[in-house]
């Protein structure tokens, strides 16, 4: 499953003409599968990560040679050189991230479940949409 996500986000990264910017919201999941995958997609660069904790977030920072570490997530995603997030916290934190995220009009992945219940998915979907 890990190959696909590489390769189908690779794909569609070869058609930008320019290198997409990530903010990666998390240092659990995204240390093993999304930060990787994005280092490897040679038109993508990770330029923030954040964490609750601001040790976790350094050390990750650290680890893939990323700039900028942080556990003020907000900071993250207000970041004008973002162009997509990367939300891999656990699922009760998306639905305020994603919202946010999109309110600052940024593109953005979102670990699953996206929500915790429908009418979440539903709002967060919506909102993407206008």
């Amino acid at each position: 499953m890990r190959f696909c996500f590489l390769k189908c986000f690779c794909v569609l990264i070869f058609y930008m003409k320019e290198k997409i910017k990530i903010g990666v919201i998390g240092t659990g999941f995204a240390r093993l599968t999304q930060i990787p995958a994005f280092v490897n997609c040679e038109d993508t660069e990770v330029v923030s990560i954040a964490s609750a904790s601001l040790t976790n977030a350094e050390k990750t920072a650290a680890d893939f040679g990323l700039e900028h570490a942080t556990d003020n997530w907000p900071e993250t995603v207000r970041r004008e050189d973002i162009d997509l997030i990367s939300i891999t916290t656990p699922p009760n934190l998306h639905h305020e991230m994603t919202l946010f995220a999109i309110e600052h009009n940024k593109h953005i992945l979102c670990e699953k479940p996206m929500a915790m219940n429908a009418s979440e998915a539903k709002e967060m979907t919506d909102k993407a949409k206008e």
